[in-house]
């Protein structure tokens, strides 16, 4: 309670200087989004996965390549020619923009920021599961990987912690995890993409299923039906909404963390030859970034809108730095808001902390033997 105390005083709410405070309390839904870019990709067929790296650069890739592209140039930055084939969510970048990707033996490599050296962040064990999709947690940092088991054909999660050990392992033999299971022995059921959703809970594209959602300890929350499942790509945005690709009808469904069904985003660009396949949500400018089957080209859209009369509503100020002003008090909103989330990322960020200090504990035993600093909670 002491704690608590001290930080709620910290937060002063009074006119003064305007400053950001959490997005999704001055974002909503537009009444249809609008088309801001549109890219020709070049050296790729089509873009069955895209990861937003910066405002002018994101890594895509078709059924064959993986490439980084800049999007004020065109020009290719960077091609991954030890990539996995065939897959789909494949590679997936961190918050230091380090890029993650499965290569041709089933290794999860990872790529400096810099794109000067790369190592094998998970290797290959050579057993019956193979890694078909990838999703890197902004939260946490933690690697989500959804695995496909070719024996018993089904699928299963793992999740390693940002120095690659393994943690946590959504098992198919528990109750919780069949809705990744085939219920027809000729009928693969495995996971195409996976993301994370704010509060915690993993988001997966199943080819049977259709959109599966568990809690971060495994547990299931709810299935999300949708027309050829094995035709959809995801993702969530910072609002926690979960967008899913309706290519048959050209669109994007919006449903909200659980699961209820929102809103539909029509969308202008169509094309016939094409189907609209991949998402992908860029954190820092809030732009839905779409990729699609049979064409190489990407669109941007916007569909979320700033909310400008609470925005001009909220205004901060405080002696301390702003950046620290507007993690207090988006922190605060969070927690009178939603108890539950906050909660769930104290722990998490906790987590990840105690599991860091140890590894580096490890690494420099001499340096850390006398830091006596609480953390985590």
């Amino acid at each position: 309670m002491k704690e608590l105390i001290e930080f709620l005083s910290k937060i002063q709410i009074t006119k003064g200087e305007t400053r950001h405070i959490g997005k999704e309390v001055l974002l909503n839904l537009m009444s249809s989004p609008a088309l801001q870019k549109s890219y020709t990709v070049t050296d790729v067929d089509e873009c069955r996965h895209i990861s937003c790296l910066a405002v002018d650069r994101f890594w895509v890739s078709d059924g064959c390549k993986l490439i980084l592209k800049d999007t004020n140039t065109g020009e290719t930055l960077y091609r991954a020619d030890d990539s996995r084939q065939s897959l789909y969510g494949f590679h997936t970048v961190n918050n230091e923009g380090a890029l993650f990707y499965i290569d041709e033996y089933h290794n999860i490599i990872k790529m400096s920021p810099d794109l000067k050296t790369k190592k094998k962040f998970i290797r290959r064990l050579y057993s019956a599961w193979q890694p078909h999709c990838l999703y890197c947690s902004p939260l946490t940092g933690d690697l989500l990987v959804g695995m496909f088991g070719y024996c018993a054909l089904i699928g299963t999660i793992h999740r390693y912690n940002p120095s690659g050990q393994h943690t946590q392992s959504i098992e198919y033999e528990n109750k919780h995890l069949s809705t990744f299971t085939s219920s027809h022995p000729q009928m693969h059921s495995h996971p195409y993409y996976i993301t994370e959703n704010n509060n915690g809970d993993i988001v997966v594209a199943d080819t049977i299923c259709g959109v599966v959602v568990t809690d971060c300890a495994g547990n299931h929350r709810f299935t999300h039906k949708v027309y050829q499942a094995h035709k959809i790509g995801i993702c969530t945005d910072v609002m926690s909404h979960i967008l899913v690709c309706d290519w048959h009808h050209n669109s994007v469904e919006i449903l909200d963390q659980d699961g209820k069904y929102l809103s539909k985003l029509k969308l202008e660009e169509s094309n016939e030859n094409a189907l609209l396949f991949s998402l992908s949500y860029d954190i820092n400018t809030d732009l839905l970034w779409i990729g699609s089957w049979g064409s190489n080209k990407v669109s941007v859209y916007r569909y979320l809108n700033r909310d400008i009369a609470l925005t001009e509503k909220m205004t901060l100020r405080d002696n301390s730095p702003a950046h620290y002003n507007d993690r207090c008090l988006f922190d605060f909103l969070e927690l009178i808001t939603n108890p539950t989330m906050f909660a769930l990322k104290m722990m998490l960020q906790g987590t990840a902390a105690r599991a860091s200090k140890k590894e580096n504990e490890k690494k420099n035993p001499k340096a850390c033997s006398n830091d006596t600093r609480f953390v985590g909670p």
